[in-house]
């Protein structure tokens, strides 16, 4: 016998370990069934050994709550026996559970395994351990077995549907979650005590009534509760069901009419059968007249293979890219480029049609072609770019296609950019793409590098059709064009390179043409040439000039020669031109018709005028100390020095920093050089002027200069240019130039002088035109300071 009092402790402990256990097996079902397919042979052991022990130390418990002496001659044989059952059922039960969509025949098994487990542990284990005790009681035997089928059973049930709801969502139903989770324990630890009734002999120490009952009762009562529960769950499981599928079909029906892109959808043969607003409007038809078209009657022609492929592979799920751009046409024959993106409509775990929903990229789209059009073509004259021309030149490459290269640089674009600002050099820039293209035969491809750098491709094998072409583009830019209601020269010096006479190697044929190019350059502009491999030479020849003129202007190796000018009478030294003169220590003298170019060219031009003004200012500050009487010492200013802002500002500080007055000398601007900007140079001319500085117009007659345009130049002399004068004795025509020049500037009241006079001849007729004052080699070669201060310097003192 037990005392009910004394082990009321012990069935505390079934009621709660009973409860936990139970509470537990759904919780490990989910997690077993969330488990990837290779990791879930691993968790399930686990799984299953963790619960069948919670099992069976329920029954463990509830044995030693009733303090029965074991009569089995090895009782923990039996308990190892018995936790490999409850492991075993536990293991059955997630495996089974865990099953999505269990069929009735499942649950019919799994139920009966359940109950068979419960039987063997409690019913056989009592035989076993209590051999001395049984006393079998058919009837009470028989409601036990039913108890633990109807609670195998009620159980089983309950934790299918609370793995069917989801367990972890404690939002739906957890009253009854809870509830049923409570009872299930406590009915679970209530069978050991039905199976001990049933099959054993005791009675209870109260003196002498039997409870027999008592425990039949309770768990009767509790697995009736328990059979209710799993339809009360159920029944509220499937009201929020409801509720979260009508709210859901509300977000649904919001989303689909309220979507900023168009929403269709179809059957599974396209048929449309429903449709938002914003696609009715891509389509300008009504929803109405939209549901029962077939989806490729929206769609253009061309696009219909694709869209039905498309279509096709979505219904079949295998489809890689679930985007589709093609092209809708509207009612009024208005084309809409969109992008579709479709999904499956799956009902029940089938596909019952599709979603599409359409957004308009025709914006999106045009400025992407906008982007891709700007990525090979130049933004202002909208001409083919350097990426697509080297692109080109590649694929004519592969194809081995005969093909010219010409590449041109416009002689006085830059002059015209620094001096008019960026927005007048760009309509020069479209101006010269009109006209190229108005040039140009059909076969050819027409590019802007940058800058003013155009190049060409002809399509032509034949060497004389592309100096034809070269040859026609000079003529065309020797003729100014129109910008701003003035008239604009630009004239143009072309390279020309052919394929695959000159290299196969596209990088290598720019750069011959390049060379090409800059040998025109080199040699007056204004014209073409043809890549020769000598070229190569002139421009290493070039570099190293450049290289070698940097260093001489850095340490000073160059100087300044005096070049005297004279009155008629060759005895009256009026002046004298400083000129420039750079002896190298291993190519000797370099003339300055080859260093003054790169150095303008370059920008070298700036450094080696101050190196000029600075020596002269040297010169004639010991000449005014010692009184000599040399006139004026002229300095050549170069037309990119005339529009520099720091001209001014340079020369006042060496008549500052030299103490030499201004009226010692004179400047030597060209006549072109005036023409650039005649506002800005006669600003400069005429403070300069008001310094006590002579301006005289150098290579006077070369030009374009007329009496009107003279009037209005802020300068005091002009210079005649010597190609005049070298054909004055043989040519009438230019003594009649000569005796125009010298009356032109009577009539203004400047002064006149003429240069590269190197005979009495020449002298002589000058003097009879009005002439006096001339300079050349006749009066005096160019020479050294020293010299020309012993020569023509010495005893002529200023009076």
């Amino acid at each position: 016998m037990f005392n009910l009092n004394e082990d009321l402790f012990l069935m505390l402990l079934v009621l709660v370990q009973s409860v936990i256990s139970y509470h537990l097996t759904p919780v490990f079902t989910n997690i077993y069934s969330r488990k990837t397919q290779d990791k879930q042979p691993k968790i399930i052991i686990i799984l299953s050994l963790t619960l069948g022990f919670l099992f069976w130390l329920t029954h463990l418990l509830a044995i030693l709550s009733v303090h029965l002496k074991y009569t089995a001659e090895q009782p923990y044989l039996y308990f190892l026996i018995s936790y490999a059952v409850c492991s075993l059922v536990a293991f059955f039960s997630i495996r089974t559970c865990g099953i999505p969509h269990l069929s009735s025949k499942s649950y019919f098994v799994t139920g009966c395994g359940m109950s068979l487990g419960i039987v063997f542990v409690n019913f056989i284990g009592y035989a076993i351990l209590f051999q001395d005790k049984i006393e079998v009681k058919p009837l009470l035997i028989l409601f036990a077995l039913l108890l633990s089928a109807a609670f195998s059973f009620s159980a089983l049930r309950l934790l299918l549907i609370a793995l069917e709801d989801g367990l972890l969502n404690q939002r739906r139903a957890k009253y009854y979650r809870t509830a049923g989770s409570i009872i299930g324990g406590i009915s679970l630890a209530g069978i050991p005590y039905v199976t001990m009734t049933s099959v054993l002999d005791y009675q209870f120490a109260d003196g002498g009534h039997d409870y027999y009952l008592i425990p039949f009762l309770f768990v009767f009562l509790l697995n009736l509760i328990l059979t209710f529960i799993p339809d009360l769950y159920s029944h509220t499981m499937m009201n929020e069901q409801s509720e979260r599928i009508n709210e859901k079909e509300e977000r649904f029906r919001s989303l689909f009419h309220h979507s900023p892109d168009g929403v269709i959808s179809t059957d599974m043969k396209g048929v449309i059968t429903s449709v938002n607003k914003v696609a009715a409007a891509m389509t300008q038809l009504t929803e109405k007249d939209l549901i029962g078209l077939s989806f490729l009657t929206l769609i253009k022609e061309e696009d219909h293979q694709k869209a039905l492929f498309y279509f096709s592979e979505i219904v079949k799920g295998s489809f890689s890219e679930n985007e589709l751009s093609v092209s809708l046409r509207g009612k009024n024959g208005d084309s809409l480029d969109v992008l579709i993106t479709a999904v499956r409509q799956v009902v029940n775990h089938k596909v019952v049609g599709v979603y599409g929903v359409v957004k308009d990229i025709t914006e999106s789209k045009k400025a992407q072609n906008r982007i891709n059009y700007l990525a090979f073509h130049d933004e202002l004259t909208g001409l083919p770019n350097r990426r697509y021309f080297i692109q080109k030149l590649s694929e004519l490459k592969r194809g081995n296609q005969p093909f010219a290269i010409l590449n041109l640089d416009f002689d006085r674009f830059k002059r015209l950019n620094d001096l008019f600002g960026h927005a007048f050099g760009d309509l020069v820039l479209v101006k010269i793409s009109e006209r190229l293209t108005s040039v140009l035969p059909e076969r050819s491809i027409l590019s802007r590098l940058g800058g003013d750098e155009f190049s060409i491709i002809l399509l032509e094998d034949e060497m004389e059709k592309a100096n034809e072409t070269a040859n026609d583009i000079v003529h065309h830019f020797r003729f100014p064009m129109k910008i701003r209601e003035n008239d604009c020269l630009v004239t143009t010096s072309i390279g020309i390179a052919h394929f695959p006479a000159h290299s196969r190697d596209s990088e290598m044929l720019m750069k011959y043409a390049d060379i090409a190019m800059y040998d025109v350059k080199m040699n007056g502009s204004n014209s073409y040439g043809i890549y020769k491999p000598e070229m190569n030479d002139k421009l290493i020849e070039k570099i190293r000039i450049e290289n070698e003129l940097r260093k001489a202007l850095q340490y000073k190796e160059l100087s300044v020669y005096f070049q005297p000018k004279f009155k008629e009478n060759l005895a009256t030294v009026i002046g004298a031109e400083a000129l420039v003169r750079w002896k190298h220590a291993e190519l000797g003298f370099i003339s300055p018709a080859t260093f003054i170019p790169i150095a303008e060219e370059t920008g070298l031009i700036f450094e080696l005028e101050r190196f000029v003004l600075g020596e002269v200012a040297s010169h004639v500050q010991a000449w005014e100390r010692q009184n000599l009487n040399f006139g004026r010492i002229s300095i050549n200013i170069s037309h990119l020095h005339l529009y520099q802002d720091d001209l001014i500002k340079t020369i006042d500080e060496i008549l500052s920093s030299y103490q030499i007055h201004a009226s010692s000398l004179e400047l030597e601007i060209t006549e072109t050089a005036m023409m650039d900007n005649e506002l800005e140079a006669n600003m400069k001319l005429s403070i300069l002027r008001s310094r006590g500085i002579e301006i005289s117009m150098d290579d006077f007659g070369t030009g374009y200069s007329s009496l009107s345009y003279l009037q209005k130049l802020s300068i005091d002399r002009l210079k005649i240019d010597q190609s005049f004068i070298r054909e004055m004795e043989q040519h009438n025509g230019n003594e009649a130039i000569v005796s125009m020049i010298i009356s032109m500037a009577n009539h203004l009241e400047l002064k006149v002088i003429a240069e590269g006079v190197e005979t009495k001849t020449q002298k002589d007729l000058l003097a009879k035109l009005g002439c006096l004052e001339f300079q050349g080699y006749l009066g005096g070669k160019p020479i050294p300071a020293e010299e020309f201060s012993d020569m023509y310097l010495s005893g002529s003192k200023a009076v």
